[in-house]
């Protein structure tokens, strides 16, 4: 069976997510939820609309994300005025903690991602990968 570029992306992202997964499980996060917890305490106090436009999701997908690092108690909501649409959210101290492991863990995933290839490289990679993304932009 003959293989397109699609079906490389597929096989990488999955590859991606799995392994990322498996290194994350002890931290009890997965992929998704790591990134989200990275830009959460990075921008304490953004919103949930800030979140879902961040990762192109709908309000009320994120909305269920959210409520998993809630649960999990590694983030917290703070209603402002008593508006609850107008939550802020901001990382705990367990959510601090986990963060820097799954920072960590994700940028050692990159290094060994990449390893092999020239800084030149990389860069020609992300310009083409910009391009593409460009392209599936409506």
């Amino acid at each position: 069976m003959e293989r397109d570029i699609n079906d490389y992306f597929r096989e990488i992202t999955q590859n991606i997510y799995q392994l990322l997964d498996k290194k994350l499980e002890k931290y009890g996060v997965v992929k998704g939820q790591a990134q989200l917890l990275l830009i959460i305490r990075d921008n304490e106090g953004c919103t949930q609309k800030d979140l879902a436009n961040y990762f192109n999701v709908k309000y009320s997908s994120m909305s269920e994300r959210i409520s998993k690092l809630e649960n999990a108690g590694l983030i917290k909501r703070i209603h402002e005025d008593g508006n609850f649409k107008n939550n802020r959210i901001y990382i705990t101290k367990e959510g601090k903690t986990i963060s820097t492991q799954c920072r960590k863990i994700l940028k050692d995933f990159d290094k060994n991602l990449f390893a092999g290839f020239s800084k030149k490289e990389v860069s020609q990679l992300e310009s083409m990968l910009l391009r593409l993304l460009d392209n599936t932009r409506s």
